[in-house]
């Protein structure tokens, strides 16, 4: 396999790639990384495989209001002293099951624990049983079924993961 490297985000130079495999809501999203990242909301990083992005984990440290998310019962908890939300997590399909998921979490998790944070916290598709056991597998802890009026696909389950017992 191919060594990957974990970085920050270049957006001009990283987005067209990562365009190629994200989906119509993510493209969204990622166009406004650069303003959320400028204004210290959220954090995104890449995973590199010969000078060609192929996965990318955003997080967030306060509510992104350019997001337009829409409110539920949930969203105050994420944005809550000591949380932060992880709000993308993606790897091309070519080099699933390599590692770079979970590396790019432990990525995600030292953002976090630089911000001072203790929980990180994610939606996850009911039917996307590989994120499911991803998570479970890095003890991710289930809290709930959810059905946010926001997400459009079905159910989702709540995770929570507690930073302050892993080394990362």
């Amino acid at each position: 396999m191919n060594k990957f490297l974990i970085r920050k985000l270049d957006f001009p130079k990283d987005s067209p790639a990562l365009y190629k495999f994200l989906d119509t809501d993510e493209v969204d999203i990622l166009k406004k990384v650069p303003e959320l990242m400028r204004d210290k909301i959220s954090k995104c990083h890449v995973a590199i495989i010969d000078s060609c992005p192929v996965g990318w984990v955003l997080t967030h440290f306060s509510y992104p209001k350019s997001l337009s998310w829409e409110d539920d019962n949930d969203t105050n908890h994420f944005f809550a002293k000591g949380n932060c939300y992880l709000g993308n997590l993606d790897v091309h399909e070519s080099f699933r099951r390599k590692g770079i998921a979970n590396a790019l979490l432990k990525k995600s998790y030292q953002s976090a624990r630089h911000s001072n944070r203790s929980q990180i916290w994610l939606h996850v598709n009911t039917e996307n049983k590989p994120a499911i056991q991803l998570y479970e597998s890095l003890e991710w802890k289930r809290e709930k079924l959810v059905t946010p009026s926001w997400y459009k696909s079905g159910s989702m389950f709540l995770y929570n993961k507690r930073l302050d017992d892993i080394n990362a």
